[in-house]
């Protein structure tokens, strides 16, 4: 493996070792360790009491002694740091190692801007640092403010150490402040300068390395959640180049946004991008290869991409609150958080499972009537554009025992014009004497997307929203309890942990308890 890295195309004079200490007791234990190619100097941070942050430069030596020779069970990890008066400080554990490459925009989360080849080691069992609430918010907070390090996102690192070797020849950007350019471009073209209008005309950024850009290839491709809808490669000769001034000209007489990609090494080279309209489509990626080896890839949402509005909330309110729902599965040995999130689910079942095209009123009858069949004791049901009139009418179908928990994601100003049509549901459900508890995550963008009922009798995903199952070709496919299960898991995370519900604004908009 050392051999791997060795042979991987970077150049750094020095990295950082940043590391968190948990001193409470007399054994101080590991919280967070990386090993990277970026330098983030020399500092030491105590946010509270019994708690240390360190960064110290280290050579390429120093980074490739946590790289294992061979891929092995387990690898001995030592690592030590000097504290002023702590002394010094060390860690000596076995670790099994993961390696995965990682493009650059997993990489910001880690405080680094290009894309880079990873080697983790998790802790398992007596390994796992315990810390308290209070001792965690400091870490993250002090992580992020620091170095860019994002463990709220990445809560599943936590007791992690991480190697980490980037990848300069190439990295992607999304340009974050044509999005804001772009509010003031109808009232104030006129007073942005060349380089400002430059900025807005610009969609995504490459950068790459000198005499590298003949040999790469770019390529656009749209897909819905992980599936491949249409992709097209991007024409990098010269008759598709746009040059600065017709960049320039045609923000100041269009006064749009265009969707160009602008190409640096030397100079900034401007290309036009391909047209490549998906019905449906839930992100555009632009990915970059070369000889084909994916280098580094980048991804929007496209809602996040045409959608300007601002909310601005108080934060999550626990008021009503709704108790934990009650697991359908069991416990499952499924892991919640973006790591496991990003391996995505096969849904689709396997020759247990049935698969039903919805594309006439039959087809659908006969849909709705395994749904009605489903509805007992507890049922979990994501729809991110779930109306009122639809849940009502699940309720109305629903067994006696029924007790439902709905999550749900409508724009705001919808959710403003429906929340008495939703509070009505659940009292209306009260009076039936079922239960019923309905979540809200705000807006976009939100981890919500696939549409799924889960239930002991039947559990089935859904190609879109109940509110146009009925006028839709889609297909709905049965899935096993295993993948239900993980589901579950997932669907209980977004119920309950306070920090998710905290970062993306979660609302308990009513229950009937």
């Amino acid at each position: 493996m050392r051999e791997l890295i060795e042979e991987y195309p970077t150049t750094f004079s020095s990295g950082s070792f940043v590391s968190a200490w948990n001193l409470s007791s007399g054994n101080p234990s590991l919280l967070f360790g990386l090993l990277t190619t970026t330098d983030f100097g020399d500092i030491t941070i105590s946010p509270e009491d019994d708690l240390i942050i360190t960064s110290e430069r280290i050579s390429e030596t120093d980074l490739l002694k946590v790289v294992p020779e061979a891929l092995s069970n387990q690898v001995q990890i030592e690592l030590s740091v000097d504290l002023p008066d702590t002394g010094t400080i060390t860690f000596d554990q076995h670790r099994q190692p993961r390696i995965c490459r990682r493009n650059s925009q997993e990489m910001e989360g880690f405080g680094m801007e290009y894309p880079a080849f990873c080697v983790e080691y998790w802790p398992v069992g007596d390994s796992i640092p315990s810390s308290g609430l209070e001792q965690e918010i400091a870490l993250q907070d002090s992580l992020k403010d620091n170095f860019g390090i994002d463990l709220d996102e990445h809560a599943e690192y936590l007791g992690a150490i991480l190697a980490a070797v980037e990848d300069r020849r190439v990295r992607i950007r999304f340009n974050e402040s044509g999005e804001k350019l772009a509010r003031r471009l109808h009232e104030e073209v006129e007073t942005l300068n060349d380089e400002e209008v430059l900025d807005l005309h610009d969609t995504w950024i490459v950068e790459t390395k000198s005499g590298f850009t003949n040999e790469l290839e770019i390529t656009l491709r749209e897909e819905e959640y992980g599936q491949l809808l249409n992709e097209k490669s991007v024409d990098l000769n010269g008759s598709n180049s746009i040059s600065e001034s017709t960049a320039s000209e045609f923000v100041r007489t269009e006064q749009r946004v265009p969707s160009r990609l602008a190409l640096n090494a030397d100079s900034t080279q401007r290309y036009e991008l391909p047209d490549i309209p998906s019905s449906g489509a839930s992100d555009r990626i632009l990915k970059i290869t070369y000889d084909g080896v994916l280098l580094d890839e980048y991804s929007i949402p496209l809602v996040r991409h045409v959608n300007l509005n601002v909310n601005v909330r108080s934060g999550y309110s626990s008021a009503p609150s709704a108790e934990t729902p009650e697991l359908i599965f069991g416990d499952s040995d499924y892991t919640v958080g973006r790591f496991s999130w990003d391996q995505r689910l096969a849904l689709s079942g396997g020759s247990d499972q049935e698969n039903w095209v919805v594309e006439d009123e039959s087809d659908y009858e006969e849909v709705m009537e395994m749904v009605h069949d489903s509805l007992s004791g507890t049922v979990k049901i994501v729809d991110p554009y779930l109306r009122p009139d639809d849940l009502t009418k699940l309720v109305a179908a629903s067994e006696q025992d029924a007790n439902m928990w709905v999550i749900t994601a409508l724009y705001s100003g919808e959710m403003q014009d429906k929340r008495q049509d939703f509070e009505s549901t659940v009292s209306t459900a009260r009076q039936d004497g079922k239960d019923l508890h309905i979540s809200w995550v705000p807006d976009s963008p939100t981890p919500l997307h696939d549409r799924f009922l889960l239930s002991k009798g039947r559990s089935m995903t859904f190609g879109t929203s109940f509110n146009s199952l009925e006028s839709n070709l889609t297909i709905v496919h049965e899935i096993s309890e295993e993948k239900a299960a993980q589901l579950e898991k997932i669907f209980d995370y977004w119920w309950t942990n306070n920090r998710f519900k905290s970062q993306n604004n979660v609302e308990l908009i009513d229950t009937t308890y």
